[in-house]
């Protein structure tokens, strides 16, 4: 649609009032969709915490079965992340993080910002060189503050789970069961 506004206008004023109007509507859905990924993710890391918790279940009742499971036993963040295979740290991490639905709609919006960030920059008249260095400095501050909410919002998530079979073996419980969390690996049942 712009291509064809652009041949209209060459490139002038009514172009970039256009452009600006677009990118204002793709950086809202943008956020919002950005939104609505960080709610699936905490409805999924719920899923995988009950899916650990039925695994574990399953080795309460016939600890045989712990050499088939390949994912996580425990509800805890050990166990958790253990399903989702999270890399520790370094560049594996960052590009892991990246990769995500998060990261990639992170990158998505933070680029509209700085591409919006130009174009309004082109409006009021600054030149070229001004409009790319306000519209890549916003593109990297869009980035940084999408990436720090989606780090708080999944930090929040993380530490409101509700831990019944921990990685560590706990004291036996009142009802006299001996204490409850393994996860594959750990040696115990």
């Amino acid at each position: 649609m712009l291509a064809l506004i652009a041949q209209a206008t060459t490139f002038g004023d009514p172009f970039l009032g256009i452009a600006a109007i677009t990118l204002t509507f793709d950086v809202v859905i943008g956020l919002i969709t950005f939104g609505r990924i960080l709610g699936t993710t905490s409805d999924d890391l719920r899923a995988v915490q009950a899916m650990a918790r039925v695994r574990h279940g399953y080795l309460q009742i016939a600890p045989y079965l712990e050499p088939y499971f390949s994912d996580g036993t425990t509800d805890d963040l050990v166990g958790v992340m253990r399903t989702y295979r999270v890399p520790e740290s370094g560049l594996r991490g960052v590009l892991y993080a990246l990769s995500t639905s998060i990261g990639m709609m992170a990158i998505v919006v933070a680029l509209l910002c700085g591409v919006l960030a130009g174009v309004l920059a082109l409006l009021v008249d600054l030149d070229a060189e001004l409009a790319f260095a306000m519209g890549a400095a916003s593109t990297v501050v869009s980035f940084v503050v999408a990436g720090a909410a989606a780090g708080q919002n999944i930090v929040r998530d993380q530490a409101s789970l509700e831990v019944r079979f921990p990685s560590v073996p706990t004291a036996p419980a009142p009802n006299g069961v001996p204490g409850h969390g393994s996860d594959p690996g750990s040696g115990s049942a």
